[in-house]
């Protein structure tokens, strides 16, 4: 991604971020793999944007501890305990 170094204070500034989401929207996208998802989306309210994106298309996300979709209710509990 290209926002490394970049404050995350805030999505603007981001691009790499929104592109992930835009990406995410047009359906291009099956798996995110990171080991800190907390990292890739700094606030609760860029977080929550990104599990109702994956959601909607079926994008799954995997970190060290396993493997989540976030369509399905126990996934999303555990990911939002995260």
């Amino acid at each position: 991604m290209n926002d490394q170094g970049v404050s995350g204070s805030s999505v603007e500034g981001r691009s790499g971020f929104q592109r992930l989401l835009a990406e995410i929207s047009a359906d291009r996208v099956g798996l995110i793999l990171g080991l800190e998802m907390s990292r890739l989306a700094r606030f609760c309210k860029d977080w929550h944007a990104l599990q109702e994106l994956c959601g909607i298309y079926r994008t799954l996300l995997a970190d060290a501890d396993g493997l989540y979709d976030p369509s399905h209710y126990n996934d999303r509990l555990l990911l939002g305990l995260k």
